[in-house]
């Protein structure tokens, strides 16, 4: 009896160790401002996008590269009540050029150029174009919200903002391609946006209509997710309240 407890027990060992290794953990990421003049397009929805320069960092702690081939993002506010108000989505520079093929709905026999290829176990530093779309829903649900400006002045300056994501990506020796949606809390100071808490909503194989998987998610925000009294929906009570808060945070 001893010889088959003995495999049973290293399956088991090694079921944990593979556990631990191959599953995903979403980088920790920072967006920050560069200098440079913003650029203002079309993009193929007919949408006016204002294209901003950025640096963008990360760590992947994953055991495997990850390439990321496509990205599209909604931000969000709350208002009094804690329902999320929907201010504006956030594209890379080849899903907001009118003049380059969009990856959205790429077959995955299709091998666009990659976007971003973090490596597994490191630091990922690039500076990109960024397209933020312009609408009437950022003037009024953000500037034009009570919330965001008391949210301000307790924050000295800084606020929470929540986002969902999709991404086309490819990881792993096999490079098998996936679309990933993710939901995260992000603390905005000084126009330098640390994403703190994320968590992966779903993951699918293959590469699925960007567009689509987006405004899914976005709708799922909308109707079923809430914030907290400091504008966040994923950690129970992020702060920060005071300076001192704040400098943990940093830390």
């Amino acid at each position: 009896m001893g010889l088959p407890l003995f495999w049973v027990g290293g399956i088991l060992a090694s079921a944990l160790v593979v556990h631990e290794i191959l599953r995903p953990r979403l980088p920790v990421y920072k967006i920050q401002p560069l200098l440079g003049l913003p650029k203002v397009t079309w993009s193929d929805e007919s949408q006016l996008m204002l294209g901003m320069p950025m640096s963008v960092s990360m760590h992947n702690e994953n055991f495997m590269e990850i390439d990321i081939y496509s990205l599209m993002f909604d931000l969000f506010y709350m208002n009094g009540e804690g329902n999320l108000l929907h201010l504006s989505d956030i594209k890379d520079h080849n899903q907001a050029s009118k003049s380059a093929k969009t990856t959205a709905t790429t077959s995955n026999s299709t091998k666009p150029p990659v976007l971003w290829q973090i490596p597994s176990r490191d630091n990922f530093t690039i500076d990109d174009m960024l397209y933020l779309s312009l609408d009437s829903n950022l003037l009024w649900n953000l500037l034009g919200n009570s919330r965001f400006y008391s949210s301000l002045w307790e924050g000295s300056g800084s606020f929470w903002l929540p986002t969902t994501g999709v991404a086309h990506v490819k990881a792993g020796p096999a490079g098998l391609p996936a679309t990933l949606r993710i939901i995260c809390d992000n603390f905005i100071e000084n126009l330098v946006v640390q994403g703190l808490s994320c968590v992966l909503h779903d993951a699918q194989p293959g590469w699925s209509n960007l567009n689509d998987a987006a405004t899914s998610l976005r709708n799922h925000a909308i109707t079923k997710l809430r914030a907290n009294d400091y504008g966040a929906i994923l950690a129970k009570d992020p702060g920060p309240k005071s300076k001192e808060d704040k400098a943990l945070v940093k830390a």
